[in-house]
């Protein structure tokens, strides 16, 4: 990460480039955990996530990007000489969003958005806390193959029906 500081930093130019206008993103987990946690908080108190401040989870993001040992950036040029203008939290997505990521998975390859089948596949994505799983684990990242998945098993056991049938029609 250091790497990259000479061109963060407050240099014209470094080797007759002017990274001045340029813009980084790094992602990061720093946090993550203090995110979901407020997320939830807000949660059990009824509260919508959309109510959540940009201020509140910046501030957590800082503390933990400061603060969190191994693998953190803690230890960093770029925290240590605040060189990283926004902090920005990503919010752990509830059901309701892996819902809306399903149907927008089914419309783009021309699939029935039964309720039957979005609820079926919004089941077998993993969710958190274990106590009271409301977030996912892996945001929407795994729809694509839990879609699949359901629409080959869906497709096998239509053709086993169909076989069935037929084979009940000569009988």
């Amino acid at each position: 990460m250091d790497a990259i500081k000479p061109f963060i930093d407050f240099y014209e130019q470094i080797d007759n480039v002017d990274a001045r206008k340029s813009v980084f993103l790094f992602l990061s987990n720093a946090g993550g955990h203090e995110i979901a946690k407020k997320t939830l908080e807000y949660y059990e108190e009824g509260r919508p996530r959309e109510e959540i401040t940009f201020k509140e989870m910046e501030e957590i993001t800082i503390k933990s990007a400061y603060n969190e040992g191994k693998g953190g950036l803690k230890t960093s040029e770029l925290i240590t000489n605040h060189l990283i203008d926004y902090f920005v939290p990503f919010l752990p997505l509830e059901r309701r969003h892996v819902i809306l990521c399903i149907k927008d998975y089914l419309k783009q390859n021309g699939q029935d958005l039964t309720s039957q089948r979005i609820e079926a596949i919004a089941d077998s994505i993993e969710y958190f806390p274990r106590a009271n799983p409301v977030f996912s684990s892996s945001g929407c990242k795994k729809v694509a193959q839990k879609t699949e998945l359901y629409l080959m098993t869906e497709q096998i056991e239509e053709e086993e029906r169909t076989k069935k049938l037929s084979h009940t029609d000569e009988l």
